[in-house]
């Protein structure tokens, strides 16, 4: 072990001295101190920022459970004018986990505080009824996807299709475009004890089919469900417990971050370009949107909302039915060639 530990862990017993190895592994990085001390863990998620103020110190900015910015400082002791490896490996790790976070649009470190300290709330909250989930899930998660209040509207009515009728419904949250102001993301809150079943998903997806939004997403204070709305069947982008919505959170917000539509050609580390989720789309690649053409290809059915979905997988049962009624004569013309040679063979004998 050639680390020293020189403070930055709400532990006390492991002092300032102490000869310790760090590595990362899952999740965390953990600090083993000798072979009867620790492990203590420190969540990636939690980690700010990796300062090299010199060579051989090694700063870990990160916040810790109780909300306050620690810094974990580390030292590796080597020889004269040796490099100190085990401390540029640590920290290269930890650059690239950094490098590879989601990125809100977050001002400042102390919004991304903020952002962390929620992330870490969400393991203990509780919620005894739907305005609550609205109030502690819903609102600061549409503030760090980055919408502003003029893209968010509440308690929007909606005209859906259900059978032969026409039913005025409301739907809970529905996120706007920022540059046309048209709507991107319907949200419906549920009570934690209501199930995200069918029937709540149906509901949702109604909701985004009347108002031309091509994703919905639905809440009940335990699990988080985001889909997308597609011609032969809806894509599942997230689903997951509330409390892991940290590993979940680049693919939320690349797909219904406020600023996704002005996303660009980006460089890579490496140099080479990424490119941007349409062209993920044209090329048909695992970026989870539809893009522009799949969406006229949606909104361009008859205008009596659900109706046009169900006439659709109508023209193909019909299809699969002509299709086995195909078969059946078929089989029957043969069954019947083969009892006519039989038989004609009985008759020549």
């Amino acid at each position: 072990m050639t680390l020293i530990y020189d403070g930055g862990l709400p532990h006390f017993e492991l002092r300032p001295g102490a000869r310790v190895s760090a590595k990362l592994s899952g999740n965390a990085l953990v600090l083993q101190a000798g072979y009867f001390g620790g492990p203590y863990y420190v969540l990636l998620d939690s980690i700010l920022s990796v300062e090299r103020p010199a060579a051989e110190i090694l700063l870990i900015h990160w916040l810790s459970p109780q909300g306050s910015r620690v810094t974990l400082q580390l030292r590796e002791q080597v020889k004269p004018n040796q490099t100190p490896r085990e401390l540029t490996q640590l920290e290269y790790s930890l650059t690239r986990v950094l490098a590879r976070r989601p990125q809100p649009d977050l001002p400042t470190n102390e919004v991304h505080t903020l952002f962390v300290k929620w992330l870490r709330d969400l393991h203990d909250l509780e919620f005894r009824n739907e305005v609550e989930v609205e109030m502690k899930v819903i609102a600061p998660l549409i503030d760090f996807l980055g919408y502003e209040l003029r893209q968010v509207s509440l308690r929007v009515p909606v005209v859906i299709q259900a059978g032969q009728q026409q039913v005025e419904a409301v739907a809970d949250w529905v996120l706007n475009s920022a540059d046309s102001n048209e709507p991107l993301v319907v949200i419906e809150a549920k009570a934690p004890r209501e199930p995200l079943n069918d029937r709540v998903l149906n509901q949702a997806r109604s909701y985004a089919f009347a108002l031309h939004a091509p994703y919905y997403l639905v809440v009940n204070g335990r699990e988080l469900k985001l889909y997308e709305l597609g011609t032969t069947g809806d894509f599942e982008i997230v689903s997951c417990a509330l409390m892991e919505l940290g590993n979940h959170w680049s693919e939320l917000y690349r797909t219904i971050g406020s600023h996704r539509e002005q996303e660009v050609n980006v460089s890579a580390p490496d140099g080479t370009t990424q490119a941007s989720d349409e062209d993920h789309v044209e090329s048909g690649g695992p970026v989870a949107g539809v893009g522009q053409h799949m969406l006229r290809d949606i909104f361009q059915q008859p205008s009596d909302g659900l109706s046009a979905s169900l006439d659709s997988g109508g023209d193909r049962t019909s299809a699969i039915i002509i299709g086995c009624v195909v078969l059946l004569v078929l089989f029957s013309l043969l069954l019947f060639g083969c009892m006519a040679v039989v038989l004609m063979s009985v008759a020549t004998s």
